[in-house]
């Protein structure tokens, strides 16, 4: 019994571990490239991870919820494990087919009305190497979340992240030309190191007579909602990043991105949180006053716990931008992050709301609810980008549009029986917010 419950720490440890790898890597990939490239390439790559973000979260969407549970459900059968797998296999590669025909589409359609755009050049040139690799990583990465093996996770993500740094790093110190394609290829690198490492760890084996069509369209139909959800967080995260870059230029994406950048580390708490709490949350779900009971604390003590955070951010804004970019040309960047706090401050509620919708069962009300932050958002960044170009009033909208979905979630929570707040019993020592909850 002592060895399970230390296993299953242990395992928690890796599951934070893995996701702060990503995070350190994003930071320290930031750190260089805010060094070595002049702005409006910074603004380049921005965009093209920002693309690339989208088309893998079509295929997390699609399939990462439906699979994680099938290979928990199935952990200790290595024969469903290979039918799941290979069901898994020919769905991620009918997305990332779809995916490349869209764009190849979209690319022959701007040819003939004699228009070329970079962002969608780069796409092209390189999301045919990038997808198939990516597939693997994400195969993997579902299969050891599902069989609770985090530790193969962080292995993967530490050989991506220090092959796709050290690549950048020789290139640097050899004195050789670094732009946006050296970054390209250092994630290809990545990717492929991971990805090889992902086949052999996982005895990774495939065969079409394991794959039936009623399966494959029962998953797919499984991910419809979480692929609307996910696609409508990564457009929320991406949209002010594509509207900037075509209303204004790329150097104020570089600019807007470096604030919305620092905004992960609060995501990354958030998120790790949130994935330990998600077990207790579910088990109580039968009986509806404990249940909001401890939502309602557990949403209070974050945004407490984000508080002093925020206000500190708030203050030393300034100290913060200039010592990731190591430039004053990132000056407006910090008038941003401060606007951002507030977005902060609102975020573990959102998240919480979305979290007990889907423990609830009720995972088109919270596909409707990113829907509705979405549309405020993209509409908002419309008026304040292509009317008055202001980078700040676009960050304020981000705040707003998360107030409307907050407003729109609590609605759907009332619709699901949320109880009067007088029922829940509730005092300040049960929300006094703690490092460890």
């Amino acid at each position: 019994m002592l060895s399970k419950f230390l296993s299953h720490r242990i395992q928690l440890v890796y599951s934070f571990l893995h996701q702060i790898t990503m995070a350190v890597y994003g930071f320290g990939l930031l750190f260089l490239i805010l060094r070595i490239l002049p702005q409006n390439e910074v603004g380049r790559w921005m965009l093209f991870i920002s693309t690339l973000s989208i088309a893998d979260m079509l295929l997390h969407g699609f399939l990462q919820t439906i699979l994680v549970k099938e290979y928990a459900k199935n952990s200790k059968n290595s024969k469903m494990i290979n039918i799941i797998r290979s069901h898994a296999t020919v769905l991620a590669i009918l997305v990332f087919i779809g995916i490349f025909l869209l764009t190849l589409i979209s690319k022959f359609g701007f040819y003939l009305n004699h228009k070329q755009y970079t962002l969608l050049n780069d796409f092209f040139k390189w999301y045919p190497l990038l997808g198939i690799l990516m597939v693997i990583y994400n195969l993997s990465w579902w299969l050891n979340t599902g069989i609770n093996n985090f530790k193969r996770i962080l292995i993967q993500r530490l050989i991506f992240c220090l092959i796709s740094i050290s690549f950048i790093l020789f290139e640097y110190f050899n004195n050789h030309p670094i732009g946006f394609d050296t970054l390209v290829i250092s994630q290809v690198l990545g990717y492929t190191s991971s990805s090889i490492y992902s086949i052999f760890a996982n005895h990774f084996t495939f065969t079409f007579r394991y794959v039936h069509k009623d399966t494959l369209v029962l998953y797919a139909h499984y991910g419809k909602y979480t692929l609307g959800t996910m696609l409508g967080s990564s457009l929320l995260r991406n949209s002010d990043t594509f509207m900037i870059a075509a209303f204004i230029d790329t150097k104020s994406v570089a600019i807007y991105v470096l604030a919305q950048k620092i905004i992960e580390i609060f995501e990354v708490i958030l998120r790790s949180m949130a994935s330990t709490l998600l077990p207790t949350l579910y088990q109580l779900k039968e009986n509806i006053i404990v249940f909001y009971k401890s939502w309602f604390i557990t949403s209070t003590k974050l945004t407490l716990l984000f508080l002093p955070l925020s206000i500190l951010v708030f203050i030393f804004s300034d100290t913060v931008i200039f010592w990731i970019s190591g430039s004053d040309s990132y000056n407006e960047s910090s008038f941003i992050l401060r606007i951002f706090m507030v977005y902060v401050l609102l975020l573990p509620l959102d998240r919480l709301i979305g979290i007990a919708l889907e423990i609830l069962s009720k995972p088109h009300w919270n596909l409707i609810k990113t829907v509705v932050l979405t549309i405020i958002n993209i509409a908002g960044n419309y008026v304040t980008l292509y009317y008055f170009h202001s980078l700040g009033a676009a960050a304020a909208v981000s705040s707003l549009a998360l107030c409307f979905s907050i407003i729109a979630g609590f609605y759907f929570l009332k619709k699901s029986g949320l109880p009067p707040y007088s029922m829940l019993n509730l005092k300040f020592k049960d929300i006094k917010p703690k490092l460890v909850m």
